[in-house]
């Protein structure tokens, strides 16, 4: 290999090595919000937090559905008795 090439190489192995650093760095980052917001240290403990808040959304939205369900009902018998 010419010397050009080494240096060029030498750069490239420079990039990756800050490049994985960075990386480390932000995947810490995220580690530490997860255990600070969900107390989570695992990715496995932070899927089972996400399955367990999913099931949360979908109980509430049902939850929300049924109480507009309810006020349309209530709205149009309203609505229904006020025009007769």
């Amino acid at each position: 290999m010419k010397t050009q090439e080494l240096l060029e190489l030498k750069q490239e192995i420079e990039e990756a090595k800050d490049k994985t650093l960075q990386l480390k760095g932000q995947k810490d980052a995220l580690f530490q919000q997860l255990k600070d917001e969900f107390n989570c240290t695992t990715l496995q403990q932070a899927e089972k937090e996400l399955k367990k808040l999913e099931s949360q959304i979908a109980d509430l939205s049902a939850e929300i559905e049924e109480g507009l369900h309810t006020i349309e009902e209530q709205y149009e018998k309203i609505n229904t008795n006020g025009t007769e």
